[in-house]
């Protein structure tokens, strides 16, 4: 499953341990802040910080050495991909929905910290997961009208970047993709969630 295919889920908890071949990676135990950090970077780079960046040990050691072999075909586009799986998974959501999520409180950091006080959270102390659902949440508070909602929700669950890091143009989306039916889907999940 490609990392563009998965959109929701509940959160990963940190540390990740994946594959990529036949060696394993772990993703450490990282505060917020940290992931956060990295988040907001440009797409599509903003992964680089955390993977292969961030690894345990001497993971992202190897990951560079697989990188410049010239008869290893595992190439940039390969670790982007295993990138947005992995930080898919991190963060509950697409990575590039996250990385929009992440944009939009860091740039209005002193609003959403003082919204998240005034219900006794301290967002940093949360993890990624729960900071970015709390962030579609107040995002979604904003908006009074429905043409709103509808915007917001092209603003962040969008298609990822047309090119990946290595430049090259990104497969385009499926035939049954559009920008109403992931909309759809979102509030059929939000409305079982709601149920629960």
């Amino acid at each position: 499953m490609r990392a563009a295919d998965r959109r929701l889920g509940p959160p990963a908890q940190l540390p990740i341990t994946f594959a990529v071949d036949d060696d394993t990676y772990t993703l450490p135990e990282l505060d917020t802040r940290t992931i956060l950090d990295a988040l907001v970077l440009d797409p599509p780079g903003c992964w680089w910080h955390l993977i292969p960046t961030q690894l345990d040990g001497d993971g992202p050691e190897r990951l560079w050495l697989r990188l410049r072999d010239p008869d290893d075909p595992f190439d940039l586009d390969d670790l982007e991909n295993v990138a947005e799986t992995v930080l898919g998974d991190l963060c509950g959501m697409d990575l590039y929905a996250a990385t929009r999520l992440a944009g939009s409180v860091y740039g209005n950091w002193m609003i959403f910290d003082g919204w998240s006080y005034t219900r006794g959270v301290d967002p940093l102390a949360q993890p990624i997961g729960r900071l970015l659902s709390a962030a579609y949440y107040w995002r979604r508070s904003l908006c009074t009208k429905d043409t709103e909602l509808g915007r917001l929700d092209h603003e962040i669950w969008g298609p990822p970047p047309p090119r990946t890091m290595s430049g090259k143009p990104r497969d385009p989306a499926p035939a049954s993709w559009s920008d109403e039916v992931e909309a759809n889907s979102f509030m059929q999940a939000m409305a079982q969630i709601g149920r629960g």
